[in-house]
């Protein structure tokens, strides 16, 4: 016959045991929640921050309006408290030959948006056929050198009167800056 022990029975903790684990389960339960702390802290003040700071207007083609339209779509923002426009900045429009810049409209656009408070997130893409080898404008660039030069032009050229740019599903931002640095544009 087997003897049993004490296995059956069932003892209580010492007190001291007890006060020891119930100290230990607080500590754990505090440290849980002071770590925490940050990020409920930055997701409240994500969540508190003004709806102008986290919507805006996406107008792709703002570039193609003539000034007097700008100015009245931007004044309309600016009275309903909107701060961001999103527009595009395609290279074919940019650069439809090879070193042959035309800014006349985007820089048009990105100064009448800063001249009202309205941050601009610029849409990069597109190749210009001479890029691309003569095909449709929605091909990728066969010239990677001068697709990274298109981004390094855009970035340094805005990087003070832009927030950020988009291409495709990467954003491109640098603090107060408008689109990577040459050093990202090369990694592309």
């Amino acid at each position: 016959m087997r003897e049993r022990g004490n296995l059956g029975k069932h003892t209580r903790p010492a007190p001291a045991l007890k006060r020891a684990l119930t100290l230990t389960l607080i500590a754990i339960i505090f440290c849980s929640a002071f770590l925490s702390l940050d990020a409920v802290s930055a997701e409240f003040q994500q969540a508190t921050a003004p709806v102008s700071d986290r919507f805006g207007v996406v107008s792709s083609h703002f570039v193609l309006n003539d000034p007097a339209a700008m100015d009245r779509e931007l004044s309309a923002m600016a009275d309903a408290g909107i701060k961001w426009i999103r527009f595009g900045m395609p290279w074919p429009d940019l650069e439809p030959s090879r070193g042959a810049w035309n800014f006349a409209k985007t820089d048009l656009a990105v100064n009448k948006a800063a001249a009202r408070g309205i941050k601009v997130l610029g849409l990069l893409g597109g190749s210009p056929p001479w890029a691309n080898g003569g095909l449709p404008y929605v091909y990728p660039p066969t010239d990677l050198a001068s697709w990274r030069h298109y981004l390094w032009t855009l970035a340094t050229r805005y990087r003070v009167r832009c927030q950020h740019g988009r291409y495709g599903t990467k954003r491109i931002s640098r603090g107060s800056g408008c689109g990577p640095t040459p050093t990202h544009t090369s990694r592309w």
